[in-house]
């Protein structure tokens, strides 16, 4: 299936904008197709000479840390996150999506210590970063290490906190 594209009465073979590309390659990853979805990414990501909304960097990245890890990529995932996180900081900027993001890979390799120390560290510095994903991936990790110490009332308390609409807000891949 091809990307969407926007007609426009101007022009009737105008190529589909950048967001609507990321949008199309995050479906393509729902979907099982990771080698598509990075391709469409390659193409959509904006050159040097093209104006373009933060979002669409933000949501492809996204996007390509999704295909990465999902297609088993896990070296060029990591080198991607770091690259992401070194750069973010240099420029003052929080890096809270490249933090996530190796959290979710870091439980996905099982080190549960590893993604609730990050995700603990994150929220210590941002407390924006303590809201939706990171909060389900630190929860989630919680209840690992606590399964691994044999504390099964803490692993129990740690999951029900992931899946309480009340204490954890839903968000983009809630489930």
């Amino acid at each position: 299936m091809p990307p969407p594209t926007r007609r426009s009465s101007a022009r009737s073979d105008a190529p589909p904008l950048a967001f609507d590309r990321v949008i199309y390659a995050h479906l393509q990853v729902l979907r099982g197709n990771y080698a598509d979805a990075l391709e469409t990414l390659d193409a959509s990501i904006p050159r040097e000479n093209e104006f373009t909304s933060i979002v669409v960097p933000m949501f492809a990245l996204s996007a390509k840390t999704l295909a990465l890890l999902y297609s088993g990529r896990l070296g060029e995932l990591v080198r991607l996150l770091r690259a992401g996180r070194d750069l973010a900081e240099t420029n003052g900027n929080d890096p809270w999506l490249f933090v996530s993001r190796e959290a979710w890979l870091r439980t996905a390799v099982l080190d549960f210590t590893g993604a609730r120390e990050l995700c603990e560290g994150m929220a210590a510095r941002s407390a924006a970063f303590w809201r939706g994903p990171s909060q389900s991936i630190g929860g989630v990790a919680s209840g690992y290490v606590a399964l691994e110490e044999r504390k099964y009332d803490d692993a129990s308390c740690s999951f029900a906190r992931v899946l309480d609409p009340k204490t954890t807000p839903k968000f983009f891949l809630h489930w």
